[in-house]
């Protein structure tokens, strides 16, 4: 059974959860379908094999923007790593200035 996941996505993980809705890919058909695979090994070497398995079912479908889950969340979480680092900045410049004046 293939079922899209409404409203699962986050932007970002301080976003607060909203109600899910599961439909079946049938009632619901979306062009931005998912696949997540889980993997023993290096999820990175499995990204070829997925794309020939995906063009053996429908050689039109395109596969890309394959990733690992670590360059997901990595990347959700970008901009507050990149506010934290640049608030940190500022307090050190803060901190070395009121030094200074004193």
């Amino acid at each position: 059974m293939f079922a899209n996941i409404l409203a699962l996505t986050y932007a970002k993980p301080v976003e607060t959860q909203r109600a899910l809705i599961y439909l079946p890919i049938h009632q619901n058909p979306n062009s931005f379908v998912r696949l997540v695979v889980k993997a023993r090994r290096d999820p990175a070497a499995l990204a070829n094999p997925i794309r020939r398995e995906v063009a053996s079912l429908d050689k039109d479908l395109a596969t890309f923007n394959i990733r690992t889950m670590e360059e997901v969340v990595g990347l959700s979480l970008a901009q507050t790593r990149f506010t934290s680092t640049l608030l940190g900045i500022f307090a050190v410049v803060a901190l070395i200035l009121a030094v200074v004046v004193v």
